[in-house]
């Protein structure tokens, strides 16, 4: 599946999980991880978004795991940054979204008629609050959400 993002902030670095890699240390559990992260700052706000990408939106909770046990990840990026970044520079604090994207909803999740036809109900998930949208194009704001 693609997602063609509009509108889309300048300062906004996404990185595909997928050609990152394994991380040596991160539990076997933790390797099957979500599509893509994203990280946007504007002035002294920084998001984290967690984005998997599904064909369809259904029941099934793969997606769900795969945006749950993707966090190592940022971690070690955060690590990272404090290690080779500059001394002086403070990493900001890092609120973390996980957004999951399907081009179609299952039939079994679309009993209702929905205000706005690409956001279904947010989903809470082992802990994380899951956000859902539908479509193959979206704006920047309805995934990392204000600012």
């Amino acid at each position: 599946m693609a997602v063609e993002v509009v509108a889309v902030h300048k300062d906004v670095i996404v990185i595909n999980l997928d050609k990152l890699g394994s991380l040596g240390g991160i539990k076997d559990q933790y390797q099957s991880r979500c599509d893509y992260l994203v990280l946007c700052q504007a002035s002294r706000n920084a998001k984290a978004v967690f984005v998997e990408l599904k064909k369809t939106l259904s029941q099934k909770k793969k997606g769900l795991e795969q945006l749950r046990s993707a966090s190592p990840y940022l971690s070690f990026l955060t690590e990272l940054s404090r290690v080779v970044g500059p001394a002086d520079e403070q990493v900001p604090r890092i609120s973390v979204r996980h957004v999951l994207i399907g081009s179609r909803v299952a039939p079994m999740l679309d009993k209702r008629r929905l205000s706005d036809s690409q956001v279904l109900p947010d989903k809470t998930h082992r802990g994380i609050t899951v956000r859902r949208l539908v479509g193959e194009r979206l704006r920047f704001s309805k995934l990392v959400g204000p600012f």
